[in-house]
Formats: C-alpha cells, sequence, structure tokens
C-alpha cells in the first residue's frame, strides 16, 4: 500500500490503529468497573466508541496544526 503523503499514513496509523488499541486497553484496565459481554465482537465494538471519543480530543487538533505548518 502507498499513500499519498506521510501524513496520511500517519493519520491511518493514529485514528485506525493506535486509538482503537488504547480503546482495547481501557477495557481491559477498567473491567471491575463496567463489564462487557465476553463476545469479541462486543469488544470490538467497545474499542471503537473508545477511538470515536478518543478522536474527539485536542491532541488530533495539534497533530494537523504542525503538519499544516510544514513540521511533519
Amino acid at each position: 500500500m502507498t499513500w499519498p503523503r506521510l501524513f496520511d499514513a500517519a493519520f491511518f496509523m493514529y485514528q485506525h490503529v493506535l486509538l482503537h488499541e488504547l480503546g482495547h486497553h481501557h477495557d481491559f484496565q477498567y473491567r471491575h468497573k463496567r463489564a462487557l459481554p465476553g463476545a469479541r465482537r462486543w469488544k470490538e465494538v467497545s474499542a471503537e466508541e473508545h477511538k470515536w471519543r478518543l478522536a474527539r480530543t485536542r491532541g488530533w487538533g495539534l497533530w494537523c496544526e504542525l503538519q499544516r505548518r510544514g513540521k511533519i
């Protein structure tokens, strides 16, 4: 797979990989507070929900600002 810009590859890795995996980490760390069904499907759904919640944070906006300025 090729990416037109390095920034596009970084976006994919950040949004679709890192944040999704952080969602799994959150569920694992806080499983005693909110038990989820054991099915893999529900774990993936929960990780995706966490991904979108984390994507709305300020961190990605700062990264976009650096890219706009040509720092990335």
